[in-house]
């Protein structure tokens, strides 16, 4: 059987595929034989975002020009890395606005009569919601750099608050570029935001060689006591267990105060720690009041 080469051509676009498949002629010249052509999904302004929409387009499109039934593509390299359409600023993503350029500032001082400053810190405040005038919505959250926290609020009409690229919720690490101003009954200031990005954090490392068990933590369930957040959605940033089983801690105990509802959310948040169930309980001597009560050991009880 006689054996001949072909010559095929892909021409990707954002739309369609085109597959053309050709030979040469007795004087070498190239003549298209057959053409294929396939609409295609997975491209972006020339670049590919989803490779196996497009294995899939290019197979029918090769299927069509040789009149083939099936057609299997093989990936025998990896496809390179395309940078999404997605902005950065300096490490962030944009979330209102433009780049943030600058050093960011500590938050402690801010006044009015600064200007405009560039900070940086955690959010564990937000809201967004329409006011009274409708088609004006108010974004408002609180951050800090935990040596001082800023409420952030921007009014925002419809069109601009569709412009914004992501939502700011609690946990998030975020840098805000803006003016400082009083706030409506002057008793506070406050952020009037230009620019908002997110802002690259890094957690805290335990880099111990030999890790250690905390025996003894509590956690908001401990009332007015304790800080620490055991929410099961959370990550290591917002989550007690989490953050002992990302240091590689091989054990915690949670011992709240008098309670036991955190068992659940401790128990929900391990993987592959170990949970040392607990609690700091509160002995009361019932069998001597003189002794519970008055204090006075010298004094002798007489029952009845």
């Amino acid at each position: 059987m006689e054996k001949k080469s072909y010559t095929v051509a892909i021409d990707l676009g954002t739309s369609n595929v085109v597959v053309a498949v050709g030979a040469r002629n007795a004087e070498g010249l190239l003549e298209i034989a057959f053409i294929g052509s396939k609409p295609v999904e997975g491209v972006t302004a020339g670049k590919i975002d989803n490779i196996d929409l497009v294995k899939k387009a290019v197979a029918a499109a090769v299927a069509e020009a040789y009149g083939l039934e099936k057609v299997s593509i093989h990936q025998t390299i990896s496809a390179p890395a395309q940078a999404g359409p997605v902005k950065k600023s300096e490490g962030g993503e944009i979330i209102m606005g433009a780049p943030i350029k600058g050093a960011v500032q500590s938050m402690e001082g801010l006044n009015p009569k600064m200007g405009g400053v560039i900070v940086a810190g955690k959010v564990f405040f937000s809201d967004l919601y329409e006011t009274r005038r409708p088609g004006v919505f108010c974004l408002t959250f609180d951050m800090t750099d935990f040596k001082n926290s800023v409420r952030v609020t921007k009014y925002l009409e419809k069109e601009e608050k569709a412009k914004l690229k992501k939502d700011v919720k609690p946990g998030m690490w975020v840098k805000v570029q803006g003016y400082v101003k009083l706030n409506r009954d002057g008793s506070d200031i406050l952020l009037d935001p230009k620019n908002i990005s997110t802002y690259p954090h890094e957690m805290r490392q335990d880099k111990a060689e030999v890790k250690r068990v905390e025996l003894h933590a509590h956690t908001t369930f401990s009332n007015m006591d304790a800080l620490s957040p055991l929410s099961p959605k959370a990550g290591p940033d917002g989550n007690l267990v989490k953050r002992a089983e990302a240091w590689g801690h091989p054990a915690i105990a949670i011992t709240d105060h008098g309670v036991v509802q955190g068992f659940p959310d401790a128990w929900h948040s391990a993987k592959d720690i170990k949970i040392i169930y607990g609690m700091e309980g509160y002995f009361v001597n019932n069998l001597d009041d003189s002794i519970a009560v008055h204090g006075d050991r010298t004094r002798t009880a007489v029952w009845g």
